[in-house]
């Protein structure tokens, strides 16, 4: 999800330093921050830059860890939950996730093997 920072300037950095980034906006800083207030919904976080995370050139710390910092200080609320980008991944990605969030998700049609691990099918 790319969010307006409400900064023309700031949006079109974020997007040239990100090519793979869609440059429309489909949620600015203020709505966000009051979903998150609102308490009917959870903030997760998807990436920064929605990349393939087994990519072996990705950087896990922007896609996972900035990604988060950046939806709380903007939100002000804990961000506890991963969503993988095209539900792609290898044991450093999910490493990664696991050290930073309480839940890990990736996409696909598949069950879950059981819930004693953190790495959860999303319910389609």
């Amino acid at each position: 999800m790319v969010l307006d920072t409400g900064s023309t300037d700031e949006t079109l950095e974020i997007a040239g330093r990100f090519p793979n980034v869609a440059a429309h906006r489909l949620s600015t800083w203020t709505e966000l921050a009051e979903m998150a207030a609102s308490q009917s919904i959870v903030i997760a976080s998807h990436g920064f830059t929605h990349s393939r995370l087994d990519s072996p050139d990705v950087d896990l710390h922007t896609e996972i860890v900035v990604s988060q910092t950046t939806l709380a200080a903007r939100t002000g609320r804990t961000v506890g939950s991963f969503v993988l980008p095209y539900g792609r991944f290898n044991a450093t990605t999910i490493a990664c996730a696991e050290k930073h969030y309480r839940y890990v998700f990736r996409i696909g049609s598949a069950d879950n093997a059981g819930w004693t691990g953190r790495l959860i099918y999303r319910v389609d």
